[in-house]
């Protein structure tokens, strides 16, 4: 419970400045204005910065590569599906709010939300990859599995 409420407060800390740092930066402003709604609140709020390029592809998703930082795969419906931290690691407040409960606790368990370094989601299963270890959450099932 305590941990939790250390989470709420440094979000309620945080956020106001994430709102204003924002993920635009001057030489893309335009390419911002043109991006949905709801991916670039999810940027502003996970992985605030710079965004380096943002491209919409020919089968619907949309890629969206921030400075310095993560690059971010979204679906036609503008939800994440991939998270790659391109040699960094992920956001443990992205994993908190972002995994599933259980997948989420299993990492935390193993004292790896640190080491974290890219997620994604296909068909229900979550995979994650760690420093060492790869891990497989089946949301259908609730199966973990680490390989």
């Amino acid at each position: 419970m305590k941990k939790i409420e250390i989470i709420f407060q440094a979000l309620l800390f945080f956020l106001p400045i994430v709102s204003l740092c924002g993920c635009s930066g001057e030489s893309n402003d335009e390419t911002w204005d043109e991006m949905p709604e709801k991916i670039s609140s999810f940027l502003i709020q996970y992985f605030p910065g710079e965004c380096q390029s943002f491209d919409k592809l020919s089968n619907g998703e949309y890629v969206a590569k921030m400075k310095n930082s993560v690059t971010v795969i979204f679906n036609s419906e503008c939800q994440w599906i991939s998270v790659d931290g391109n040699g960094g690691t992920i956001s443990s407040y992205f994993l908190y709010d972002c995994l599933n409960e259980k997948l989420y606790n299993y990492i935390d368990g193993l004292g790896m939300l640190d080491n974290v370094y890219k997620a994604f989601i296909d068909k229900g299963i979550y995979y994650v990859e760690l420093l060492d270890t790869d891990i497989e959450y089946d949301s259908m099932t609730g199966t973990i599995t680490e390989t």
